[in-house]
């Protein structure tokens, strides 16, 4: 076997030599590589923000008024919950209440005092434009029927009661034959008044019946024959003859005519 020669284990040599040193090249390229890594990775890190302690906020507790209502408690109502009704400043003040109307006395005070056959007479000429008949009703009480014309005006107006001379016929104002029920009449004459306003076009004011039946004893009916220039008739029609007292009432003014039984 020929042994190498010398120039051959040179080349060798160097080529060695070539493969080390590129070998320490990659090393070193390959530690560079890793170092600068890791310090990305550091310098991330140390940029990563840091966590803040939150800011300690006070609480007061609350005030008594503030405090919860205690379980199964209804809360109250505020005004802004339920408000209350005001009143509109335009609003016209309510009227006040009036008293209810006198009413007639009973007979232990008045009625069929001074009782008579009559003729009765009295009342006050009204002034113009009253006192206008608004109500004219009969009932029976306790021993005597009871008949009643009503004014709207301050003064009963000038009046005379009593029985007629005749038991008829009767005639109105035009001269129709107005039929009565009764075996006595009694006339009531009124003057200065009507049951129409006369100041205000002829408005009515009574617009009740001019015939009334009601359940009384000796009273039959009470009957309207005349209104006529402020002139007022009505006929009383009674099963006979009896006493009686006429008499007035103030608040409202009233012509109050008791008939015994």
């Amino acid at each position: 076997m020929t042994a190498p020669t010398p120039q051959v284990t040179d080349r060798v040599r160097q080529m060695w030599w070539w493969v080390a040193g590129a070998a320490l090249v990659m090393v070193v390229m390959a530690i560079v590589w890793v170092v600068g890594r890791d310090d990305d990775t550091v310098a991330q890190v140390e940029s990563a923000p840091t966590a803040t302690t939150a800011p300690t906020v006070s609480v007061e507790p609350p005030s008594p008024s503030e405090e919860s209502p205690e379980p199964g408690a209804e809360p109250e109502p505020t005004s802004e919950q339920n408000p209350q009704p005001t009143t509109p400043p335009d609003r016209a003040p309510e009227p006040e209440p009036q008293p209810p109307p006198q009413r007639e006395p009973e007979p232990d005070t008045q009625a069929l005092r001074g009782a008579g056959y009559g003729p009765f007479s009295g009342g006050t000429t009204p002034p113009v434009g009253g006192s206008w008949i608004v109500d004219v009703r009969s009932a029976r009480h306790a021993g005597y029927d009871r008949v009643v014309v009503e004014f709207d005006g301050p003064v009963v107006p000038t009046y005379q009661v009593g029985y007629t001379v005749t038991s008829g016929p009767f005639h109105d104002v035009p001269g129709n034959v107005v039929p009565i029920e009764g075996e006595a009449f009694l006339d009531v004459w009124l003057q200065g008044t009507s049951r129409v306003d006369m100041t205000e076009d002829y408005t009515p004011v009574y617009t009740g019946p001019t015939r009334l039946r009601s359940d009384t004893t000796r009273v039959t009916e009470v009957v309207e024959i005349e209104d006529f220039e402020a002139n007022v008739h009505w006929l009383i029609g009674l099963d006979g003859r009896t006493e009686l007292v006429v008499w007035t009432l103030d608040s409202p003014s009233r012509l109050v005519i008791d008939i015994a039984h």
